[in-house]
């Protein structure tokens, strides 16, 4: 292989590396806006278990703050009596989405024939 054709393949190879890279620095950059913003009703994805019972679950948040000097969200995955609460530090999320119309439409729909809502008018009645 000639001089030229070394320096060209290493050039190649740089570029390859820097292309994937950049790739994942993008995507790092539009996660940290995501996690910038992720609050209630976002949809997030992270692992709970350990060694073979480690799996991936989906859940929504219901808030954000500081556990212990530690940035995280509580999720609920599931629904009614087979709900489960976890507490998950922010970074270590896997994915964050932000919910449609349609899924916050639903949510509300829900609410209202649980009578939540309602609950909740008269509480604001209440405390004026």
């Amino acid at each position: 292989m000639s001089k030229i054709a070394a320096s060209i393949a290493v050039i190649e190879a740089r570029i390859a590396a820097d292309t994937n890279k950049l790739a994942e620095l993008k995507l790092a950059l539009a996660a940290e806006g995501l996690v910038a913003e992720v609050g209630p009703n976002y949809i997030v994805e992270f692992k709970v278990g350990r060694a073979e019972t480690r799996r991936t679950v989906e859940g929504v948040v219901l808030g954000r703050g500081a556990v212990k000097e530690v940035d995280s969200v509580r999720v609920t995955v599931g629904e009614g009596l087979e709900a489960e609460l976890y507490t998950v530090p922010v970074g270590q999320l896997l994915a964050i989405r932000k919910p449609s119309q349609e899924e916050v439409a639903e949510a509300v729909g829900t609410l209202e024939a649980s009578g939540q809502s309602e609950s909740d008018d008269l509480l604001s009645e209440i405390n004026g």
